[in-house]
């Protein structure tokens, strides 16, 4: 039940970080839902969670070891969104995720934003 789907392949995993509810995200977690699982156009609960900004839910995710690499249809990752300008409120708050590649999940650090961010 907690892994069920809407018509678009999302489960409420999915749907709780598109709208920042951390409290929602943690109870899933707990209620053992699969970090993972992606909808029918590849998007799981992290890239969501990066995309919308939502740095809470970000490192929840990560802290339940969601996959960083994961491509959606459109081969975009999370990694992909923090690092784009357009990714949501993620980087006009200032928030990197230092080569999320060879580091570890939970490595999430906030930072001041460059003078181009500030910019924006």
């Amino acid at each position: 039940m907690v892994d069920s789907t809407d018509v678009s392949g999302w489960t409420p995993l999915n749907h709780a970080p598109q709208r920042g509810d951390s409290d929602m995200v943690k109870l899933l977690l707990a209620a053992n839902a699969k970090v993972d699982l992606a909808s029918k156009s590849g998007t799981t609960a992290l890239i969501t969670a990066v995309k919308h900004g939502h740095r809470e839910a970000v490192k929840l995710l990560l802290a339940a070891n969601a996959e960083i690499n994961t491509n959606d249809n459109d081969g975009t990752t999370a990694i992909t969104w923090a690092t784009k300008s357009g990714g949501g409120s993620w980087k006009s708050k200032g928030y990197s995720i230092r080569k999320l590649q060879g580091i570890r999940r939970h490595n999430i650090i906030r930072e001041r934003p460059s003078m181009s961010e500030q910019s924006v």
